[in-house]
């Protein structure tokens, strides 16, 4: 995920730098009309000269911005996609299902009513919790309805704790997959208000995580080795986090795999280069397991696990053996061409 981002990014970032550089080095018509007559000459070989050869005369803001992505890239390089270094800043990462509470103006004193739910993506037949919170709320209702056709599902009275109103409503593996929760509040001012949010409820479990098995050394790699029970074969995508003992976050692991209808397993690895210096005991938590479409009529369907948070007591990283990634032939062609429009192509003031 962490390396997808960063690619949209780049692609991004790199349209935007070639039309910063067409906009500096191609004369504009203003330009041309101001140019002498017995000038004109000399003003077309140059504009040639600079088409062919683009220079910036000097390090704009744009070249230092595109240095530090390849700059970027080139630490990125350094450590396989498999075994990412990872920070308390990569909350997305960190909360794989986190669902980000709706909002909703209400009144003109600035009041707000907020809705959200336990988690986004729901397997059958987990339940889902509502919470609705704000000043001045003075009754608050929730219902269950299918997104499509805006039927009504289930309706849940809403329990007022610690400020916040509460309903569950119980699952079911009958539901639509795309459901919405709507939650309607009446304010002490007499005004009401309805907030609606969207959930995905997954009607089957393709697999399930049932344990971690041993941890071992291979290479420069510290394995984990996670059992699974597949329901449905197909290309499964699993993901954990790895943490310190003191529970700050080191590595986000992950690996694919094709598997059958079963018992499997599928091995994580984390590199040297992010475990050195941080202990020798570790944690595995946030697991997730995704698989992808095997048809275009398919869709993307998420496993379950069963661990949540698998201790790993004692591992002796300086038994890894110090050897350095070797990114692939693609990747460092992609870097040498990241150094070649910020570097080689343009030239600074003498």
């Amino acid at each position: 995920m962490i390396a997808k981002k960063r690619w949209a990014l780049f692609g991004v970032c790199l349209a935007c730098f070639v039309v910063v550089v067409f906009y500096r080095i191609t004369p504009t018509t203003a330009d041309n009309a101001a140019q002498p007559a017995h000038q004109g000459a000399e003003h077309s070989s140059r504009s040639d000269h600079i088409v062919d050869a683009p220079t910036m005369k000097k390090e704009t803001p744009e070249l230092e911005f595109f240095q530090q992505i390849a700059d970027s890239y080139a630490s990125d390089l350094k450590i396989p996609s498999y075994s990412r270094s990872l920070s308390e800043h990569d909350f997305d990462v960190l909360h794989p299902n986190h669902f980000y509470p709706k909002v909703l103006p209400a009144g003109k004193r600035g009041d707000r009513v907020q809705l959200a739910l336990n988690k986004y993506r729901f397997v059958c037949p987990e339940p889902v919790v509502v919470e609705v919170s704000g000043e001045g709320i003075e009754f608050a209702d929730a219902i269950l309805v299918d997104q499509d056709s805006d039927a009504v599902l289930q309706s849940a009275p809403m329990v007022l704790n610690a400020g916040r109103h509460i309903a569950t409503f119980s699952g079911r593996c009958d539901f639509p997959r795309n459901l919405s929760v709507v939650g309607k509040v009446r304010m002490a001012s007499g005004r009401p208000h309805e907030i609606r949010a969207i959930l995905e409820y997954q009607l089957h479990n393709p697999a399930t995580v049932t344990g971690i098995g041993s941890t071992w050394a291979d290479g420069a790699d510290m394995v984990v080795e996670a059992a699974l029970e597949v329901q449905r074969a197909g290309h499964f995508f699993l993901s954990a986090n790895l943490f310190d003992a003191a529970g700050a976050p080191v590595a986000h692991l992950s690996q694919s795999a094709d598997l059958d209808v079963g018992s499997n397993t599928i091995q994580l690895r984390g590199h040297q280069s992010v475990l050195q210096g941080r202990g020798s005991s570790f944690s595995l938590a946030n697991l997730n397991l995704k698989r992808y479409p095997s048809a275009p009529s398919d869709r993307r369907s998420y496993g379950v696990s069963m661990v949540d948070r698998h201790v790993i007591d004692y591992f002796d990283v300086d038994i890894l053996e110090p050897i350095a990634h070797q990114p692939a032939p693609d990747q460092l062609a992609r870097l040498e061409f990241l150094k070649k429009i910020t570097g080689s192509n343009i030239e600074k003031d003498p």
